[in-house]
Order: C-alpha cells, then structure tokens, then sequence
C-alpha cells in the first residue's frame, strides 16, 4: 500500500472507504516501517482523518 491508494476495511468493520495520505514511521528505530498511515476515510458522505494500521486495509484501487 501507498500514498493515493482507495482502502476498504478487511472485515467491514469500519464502514466506507479511505485515501491514504501518508506512510507513518513511527519512532527512529522504525525508519521504513509501513505498519501505519494516515488515512482520510469517508463514510455516509462524512469525512474523518485517522492514524491507522494498514494490516486491516485492502486496496480497492491503487493511486497513481
């Protein structure tokens, strides 16, 4: 997954999809890590901004 990909959630858990804004690396130990991102999820034409683990993502659709 990167930056301008369309997500979904794996399990339907979360409701909508979501654009992935950027790649987290966390900590400096971390440096190239891909665990999390930034996404900015719409759901029923509500719009939220989250910090996320990718594990629970799937691409809908990869950005370019």
């Amino acid at each position: 997954m990167k930056v301008g990909d369309l997500v979904k959630h794996k399990y339907g858990t979360l409701h909508g999809e979501g654009l992935i804004l950027e790649v987290l690396h966390i900590g400096a130990g971390n440096v190239g890590d891909t665990k999390r991102c930034r996404v900015m999820w719409n759901c029923h034409g509500h719009i939220t901004f989250h910090s996320m683990t990718m594990q629970y993502f799937e691409v809908i659709s990869e950005g370019g």
